[in-house]
Formats: C-alpha cells, sequence, structure tokens
C-alpha cells in the first residue's frame, strides 16, 4: 500500500513539475497591449509547393501570448499546416483574465468558457483579442521554431494570410478580420519568422 501511496505522490509531483515547465506564469496586467499588423500584401505572387498553390491574401505580423497549441498529424491539412496556435493580446494577454478561463482545441477549432461562473470578458472582448492561427511553415527551421512554443510564451509571428488550392481541388482560405467567429474564420498563416520575445 505505501508503494502505491508513494507512487501516485511521484506522478503528482511529476505532473506538477512537468506542468510548471510547459506553461509558462506572468503576473496579472497585458503583457501585449498592440494589435496585430495587417496590411497590403508586397508579395502577391502565388506560389506552388507539392502541387498546392498559395496566394498571398496579406502581410500579417501579430505578437501575440500563447494561450494553447495543438498539433495535428493526420487531418486534412496537416501536411500544409501541422500545428494551430491560439494566440491572444490586450486583454487575452492578462494572466488575471486568463485564470478565469478555460481554453481548449481540436478538430481546428479554438474554444473558451468560463473557469468559474461566467467569462471576466465579453463574448466580443474574446474573439477581437484572440485568434486561433493555422500556421504554415515556410522552413524546417521555422516548423521546429513553431513546435517548440509553449503556453504563456510571449511571440512574434511574421508572414503573410494566405489562401491555398489543394492539389486535390480543395481551397482553404484565411479570414482577414480579427471580428468574425464559426467556420471560416482563423487565419491561416505563412510564417517566415518566429521570435520567442
Amino acid at each position: 500500500m505505501r508503494g502505491i501511496a508513494a507512487g501516485v505522490i511521484l506522478v503528482l509531483l511529476g505532473v506538477y513539475f512537468i506542468d510548471n515547465y510547459l506553461h509558462a506564469r506572468h503576473p496579472p496586467g497585458v503583457l501585449v497591449p498592440s494589435d496585430p499588423y495587417q496590411g497590403s500584401t508586397a508579395r502577391g505572387v502565388p506560389w506552388n509547393e507539392n502541387g498546392n498553390e498559395f496566394t498571398p491574401l496579406a502581410d500579417f505580423h501579430v505578437r501575440a501570448r500563447i494561450l494553447r497549441t495543438e498539433s495535428y498529424w493526420l487531418d486534412h491539412g496537416a501536411v500544409i499546416s501541422p500545428l494551430d496556435l491560439a494566440v491572444g493580446w490586450g486583454p487575452m494577454s492578462d494572466q488575471a483574465v486568463l485564470d478565469e478561463m478555460s481554453i481548449s482545441q481540436g478538430g481546428r477549432w479554438y474554444t473558451w468558457r468560463p473557469e468559474h461562473e461566467r467569462l471576466p470578458l465579453s463574448n466580443n472582448e474574446v474573439v477581437s483579442h484572440s485568434a486561433n492561427i493555422h500556421t504554415i511553415p515556410s522552413t524546417p527551421g521555422i516548423r521546429k521554431q513553431l513546435r517548440s512554443l509553449r503556453e504563456g510564451d510571449i511571440a512574434e509571428l511574421d508572414g503573410s494570410l494566405v489562401e491555398v488550392r489543394l492539389a486535390d481541388g480543395g481551397k482553404w482560405t484565411s479570414s482577414l478580420s480579427r471580428t468574425d467567429t464559426g467556420g471560416g474564420a482563423c487565419e491561416l498563416m505563412w510564417i517566415r519568422a518566429v521570435t520567442r520575445v
């Protein structure tokens, strides 16, 4: 019996230390005050990769707090976009706000709910200060950098919002708005630079 109890304690301690290692915490307060930048693209020429055609729709630069990460290996878009990043800025970069929310990802969706009775922000504030980015790494090195990001990190991503015409005839188009919701509201971002701040 003592051995089982000791094993349970070791597992709980391991979970505690792993959780603290993987998830950075910060003092209360807004960590990222500025909104993402979106502008006309100077790189408007489509390009092809593995039979898929990429068309840049807008230049995009975001400095944000990483709220969650989700890897994809087997879904239809995994070859193009192997990782989704849920990110937040403004009030959605504030530890005090995030402590009152539960954030999850799955099936290419990003969702949130209150930890207690109600959300600390209005639904509109959450929508306009956060995003689920389907990342398209431009190089293997960028892919590695993206996979190294952890919840709580502050990161800068630079690249383009794109539309992809898939080799099988399908199409995947980025949102160009920070206030839309539902299907098609996520950003599809070709990333040429990643910086952990």
